[in-house]
Parts: C-alpha cells; sequence; structure tokens
C-alpha cells in the first residue's frame, strides 16, 4: 500500500463537513458536486494546491485564513517541542490590531488578553514593541532600540523629508568612534569621510563638535557662537598687580620691548594666536593685567602732574614778587 493518502472532504446535512480517507495518492481534484480531494505524502505533510508539499501544511496558489469564531480572536499558534509557552500571530476578536504575543490565547475573548503583546501593528499603521497601544509610527517600550552596522556600514536612524530635501542621519561612523548627525545618503557609508558635513558630532573621548567631525577639545565650534551670556572660570585674576612687590616695568622698558618684539610684553604674538588660537580666561587675566598696569601708570603720572603744578604755582608766586 502507498504511504500517500488520499482525504476527500465531502458536505453532508448532518454530518456538515467530513473528512475522508483512502489509500490512493492524487492532488486536489473536484469529484463532481460531492466535494474536493488532498493529497498528504510521506512525513505527513499537507498540500493544497500542491502535489508534493515541502512542510507539514503547504499552501500555494492562494492565502491561508485564520478566521475568529464566537468572539475569539483568529490566531496562528506555534508551539515549543518542551513545555514552554506558546508564540501566537493573530489580532485582537475586533480585528484593529495584529500581534505577536507569547502564551495561551485560546481563549482571548477580547483585547485585554492581548495587552503583553511583544509586537502590535494597528489598522492606523502604527507600530508599537513592548507596548500594545503605540502612539506613534513606532513606538517602542520597556527597552531600547538598536541600530547596528552590517558589512562595515555603519549603524545609521534616517529621518526622510516630505520632499525631495536631504536626509537627516543620526548614527556613527562605521569604526564606532563617532556619534554623528549630519545630512546626506549614507547607505553605503563605510568610512568616516561621507560624514565630513556631520553638524554635530560626540567623540568616544567626550569631545563635543559643532560643525567638525574631529574635535580636538570637549567642545569645538567651526564657525560663530551667539550667546546672551558667557561665564569662564579661571584659577586665578590679575589683581597681583596691585600688591607691593608687583615689579612694574618703567615705560621705557615697556617701549623698547614694543619697539623690538611688536606687541605686548606678556601677549602673545598675532601668528601664534593664528596658529594655536586664545585661551579666553587666560587672555581674560592678560588683559586684566594690562589694563591695571596701565591704572598704575596713570596714578604716577597724575602724582607727577600734580607735584609739577604745585612747582609750577611756586614758581609763578617768586615772579610775581620779582617784579
Amino acid at each position: 500500500m502507498s504511504s500517500n493518502k488520499v482525504f476527500k472532504i465531502v458536505s453532508s446535512a448532518t454530518m456538515g463537513i467530513a473528512i475522508l480517507a483512502s489509500s490512493v495518492s492524487a492532488q486536489w481534484t473536484r469529484n463532481g458536486t460531492s466535494g474536493a480531494t488532498y493529497t498528504t505524502n510521506s512525513g505527513d505533510r499537507v498540500g493544497i494546491g500542491i502535489a508534493a508539499p515541502l512542510v507539514k501544511l503547504d499552501v500555494r496558489g492562494g492565502q491561508a485564513m485564520f478566521g475568529p469564531a464566537a468572539g475569539l480572536p483568529g490566531v496562528a499558534t506555534i508551539r515549543p517541542s518542551g513545555n514552554g509557552a506558546w508564540w501566537n500571530l493573530g489580532n485582537t476578536h475586533n480585528g484593529t490590531k495584529f500581534m505577536i504575543t507569547h502564551g495561551d490565547q485560546r481563549a482571548a475573548n477580547d483585547n485585554t488578553s492581548w495587552n503583553s503583546a511583544l509586537l502590535t501593528i494597528q489598522s492606523n499603521g502604527m507600530v508599537g514593541i513592548g507596548n500594545a497601544s503605540p502612539l506613534t509610527k513606532l513606538d517602542v517600550r520597556g527597552g531600547q532600540v538598536m541600530f547596528g552596522p552590517a558589512a562595515g556600514l555603519p549603524g545609521v536612524a534616517t529621518i526622510l523629508p516630505s520632499g525631495n530635501g536631504s536626509w537627516w542621519n543620526i548614527g556613527n561612523t562605521h569604526n564606532g568612534s563617532k556619534f554623528i548627525i549630519g545630512q546626506g545618503d549614507l547607505r553605503s557609508s563605510n568610512d568616516n569621510t561621507s560624514w565630513n558635513g556631520g553638524y554635530l558630532t560626540i567623540q568616544s573621548n567626550g569631545f563635543v563638535g559643532i560643525g567638525t567631525i574631529n574635535p580636538q577639545s570637549r567642545l569645538a565650534v567651526n564657525g560663530t557662537v551667539t550667546a546672551k551670556s558667557l561665564i569662564v572660570t579661571t584659577s586665578g585674576w590679575a589683581d597681583y598687580v596691585f600688591q607691593k612687590d608687583y615689579e612694574l616695568r618703567p615705560l621705557d622698558n615697556v617701549k623698547a620691548f614694543i619697539e623690538k618684539e611688536g606687541h605686548l610684553p606678556g601677549i602673545p604674538k598675532a601668528d601664534e594666536v593664528a596658529k594655536t588660537g586664545v585661551d579666553v580666561g587666560e587672555m581674560q587675566v592678560k588683559l586684566l593685567e594690562k589694563i591695571e598696569e596701565l591704572t598704575l601708570y596713570l596714578i604716577d603720572q597724575e602724582s607727577k602732574i600734580v607735584a609739577l603744578a604745585a612747582q609750577n604755582a611756586e614758581l609763578k608766586t617768586l615772579i610775581t614778587k620779582v617784579k
């Protein structure tokens, strides 16, 4: 006897639908108006629309439907080989949500049984992961979202514009050393050069760049910074100039230095500033030092002027008496 069996589905007023078996192999065939036949082959595989099914249930040329009944949802369940929980794919009984869950859903006759859904797709297109009632296009609760690299490509989240504008990308370089926000098509970005237009960069060492992907300090800005207030802390201030033991350069000494070097003593030269920049906190101290030195010069000049004015008054008095 052949290992294949043919089942015939017939209808009856008393039986409803019956499945009968015989020992003849066959594909789906029509048997007049009494029903139809389909085939199972060795290995207990069932084929619908195919003579040689490849899996336990192999449906070709149409859809397979898991329909609700008596208020229960339409659910496809995958059972484990042992005693683990069932995996279910289906929808709530009112058909508004497609879900993937873990557990026994045979008596799930209301939406509350699906509240622990691992994945939910609502009829409005919103997708929830760990959330049975997503509020946005992708609503993830109770965990992280990972955009991982593959084949040397970076892990990138891309936000597309409504029109034809550039893509916005949030991700990292393929070697993971930089987190970057930038614009452009990065689907084939297998090196760091594709990120050269990055607007914001955070390196693994904590350095942040705005307008540059290679920041060399805690905050590097390639451009103008506009702010209503800027506070720079420093470990020292220039009030040491007013200490009695401070050695104030004579003005003729300052003049000679300027004529030779072309800048004030203690202040960096122009080419040095162009090359390495300026430490704002340190420069503020140096500038205040020069202001305080200038104040001392003015006080000294004022003292000399007052003394000269007194001498001049005395000379005028003597001249008047002589006359």
